[in-house]
């Protein structure tokens, strides 16, 4: 039970405080707006117009002479982001982590099937997805 509520905790800060609002995605080269605001590098430079930035959650115009570039780095999120890589690697290691978001998904879809089918009274088979296919009015 304590694992399901600290892997629960990482997705969470994972969603809320290291995923770019913009793009969706782990940030990259996270950069920081005087509203204190964070989005990945990339994504900012296109928001850039003479010079100035519009932020896009609060709309607060910043200075931007240099582009994205020119932001200041967001070290507290790649601090974060380094933390959680190194976490990965070592769960990679032991093997309790899928290889990949879609092998997590499918994990904890299955988990939650296989659940749902036992309060019913029913026993999945090992597939799942075979299962869903032929019970899913039971749901």
């Amino acid at each position: 039970m304590a694992t399901q509520s600290s892997t629960s905790l990482q997705d969470l800060i994972r969603e809320d405080f290291l995923t770019c609002k913009i793009c969706y995605d782990l940030y990259v080269v996270p950069k920081i707006l005087p509203c204190l605001h964070t989005y990945c590098q990339k994504c900012l430079e296109p928001l850039v117009e003479n010079g100035t930035i519009h932020c896009p959650e609060c709309r607060l115009q910043s200075e931007a002479p240099g582009g994205s570039v020119g932001l200041k780095t967001n070290f507290f999120i790649n601090s974060l982001l380094e933390l959680f890589q190194m976490k990965r690697n070592k769960d990679l290691e032991e093997g309790s982590v899928p290889t990949s978001d879609h092998e997590e998904f499918v994990s904890k879809w299955q988990k939650t099937m296989a659940k749902k089918a036992t309060s019913i009274g029913l026993s999945p088979p090992p597939n799942c997805i075979t299962w869903v296919m032929y019970a899913p009015k039971r749901f």
